[in-house]
């Protein structure tokens, strides 16, 4: 078993990295410097078994969601998860998550709305920060209303939200309904605030593209990003970067959309420097 091993391996180095650090100055330097160094470093040993154990405790503690992981064992992991989150309480960010993957890989949509519910209903604090996972099934089932009010409940007055891509979101519903004004204000505002998020930011100018022609400074927004985008990337080296970024369950969910971005925005600046050089 890999984990079960690696657990073994971490503790085997991390215990015999402190004893020759302990015992160096008695190999080194004698005994009687050795024991004065030992008095004054006695907390150094209480600190190491706190670290130690409190980083053993976590993995015991997870010990079956590592193994149900490592073999992709999805039924027993959300059983377990459920059990935790559900009926014990017990809630984090990461135990949401990986019980949103897990029903995602079983293709248990409802079960997602299920868990949805008891967050909003049980353990609110925790809705906004995976308010873009526990909405997947709304976006899945392309409801354009159902996108909108979904999403739109987590947007403040003033545009703010917990998480960018609910910008996003909201926008695509907006422009499934034709809403084009309030679509492209949420996806500059989406753009905004993607901050490092490249692959938001490629989305937001993709769908902004058609307002490109109408608004000079969408049209400078749109330009600025690809410019930047290829002139840092090749195609290929922006497709391998994307898949390195499926940390984010909502990729998963439209990877097409994000395949077909990137090669617009690879297509679109060649397009653009051909046509340049014609005019030259």
């Amino acid at each position: 078993m890999k984990f079960k091993s690696i657990f073994i391996i971490f503790n085997t180095i991390i215990v015999l990295s402190f004893l020759l650090i302990f015992f160096m100055p008695l190999f080194v330097l004698g005994v009687e410097y050795a024991r004065s160094f030992w008095a004054q470093s006695w907390y150094l040993l209480i600190l190491f078994l706190g670290v130690l154990s409190a980083l053993d405790f976590y993995f015991i503690k997870n010990w079956k969601v590592f193994q149900y992981l490592e073999s992709e064992d999805w039924k027993n992991l959300s059983d377990h998860l459920e059990n935790r989150i559900i009926r014990q309480g017990k809630v984090s960010h990461q135990g949401i998550t990986l019980l949103i993957n897990s029903y995602l890989m079983q293709n248990r949509l409802d079960d997602v709305q299920v868990l949805a519910k008891h967050i909003t209903e049980h353990h609110p604090r925790y809705l906004n920060k995976n308010a873009v996972s526990l909405g997947l099934p709304v976006l899945l089932r392309n409801k354009t209303d159902e996108i909108i009010h979904y999403y739109g409940q987590f947007i403040s007055d003033s545009g703010d939200v917990s998480d960018p891509w609910i910008l996003w979101n909201y926008s695509f519903g907006l422009l499934m309904k034709g809403e084009r004004d309030q679509a492209k204000a949420h996806l500059r505002r989406a753009y905004q605030q993607a901050g490092r998020d490249a692959v938001l930011k490629l989305l937001s100018v993709y769908m902004l593209d058609s307002f490109r022609q109408d608004d000079p400074e969408v049209n400078t927004l749109v330009g600025d990003f690809l410019d930047w985008l290829t002139g840092r990337y090749s195609l290929e080296q922006w497709i391998e970067k994307t898949k390195k970024t499926r940390d984010n369950l909502q990729l998963f969910i439209i990877q097409r959309i994000v395949t077909e971005a990137s090669r617009w925005a690879f297509e679109d600046q060649t397009g653009r420097i051909d046509e340049g050089a014609s005019r030259e």
